[in-house]
């Protein structure tokens, strides 16, 4: 695991701590998406799989491609393209969810 991952994974996973030490519900959901998100391919490929899904790998490749690649236009943007196109793919599934709650 490399620098920009591991200071990525310690920022999330405190925050998932904070949350549920608090007593939060919120917790209780972030503590595990966080840490299934950041399963490196080596340890589990299911698990990173289902990271594709989720913005931490892809963030986290888009932030190591810019810190610790010489050339890291091609990676940066392939990163950040996947980053968009689960931002369009979850606020689509979250605004169909949100027009069935209201009606």
């Amino acid at each position: 695991m490399g620098l920009a991952q591991r200071l990525l994974f310690f920022d999330l996973t405190g925050a998932a701590y904070s949350h549920a030490s608090s007593g939060d519900p919120a917790g209780r959901i972030l503590t595990p998406i966080v840490l299934v998100g950041l399963v490196p391919r080596t340890v589990s490929p299911l698990a990173a799989g289902v990271s594709e899904f989720l913005p931490f790998a892809p963030a986290a490749r888009a932030f190591g491609a810019t810190l610790f690649t010489a050339e890291p236009l091609s990676d940066a943007l392939a990163a950040s393209g996947h980053l968009l196109l689960l931002a369009a793919a979850l606020g689509g599934i979250a605004l169909t969810l949100f027009r069935r709650l209201q009606s």
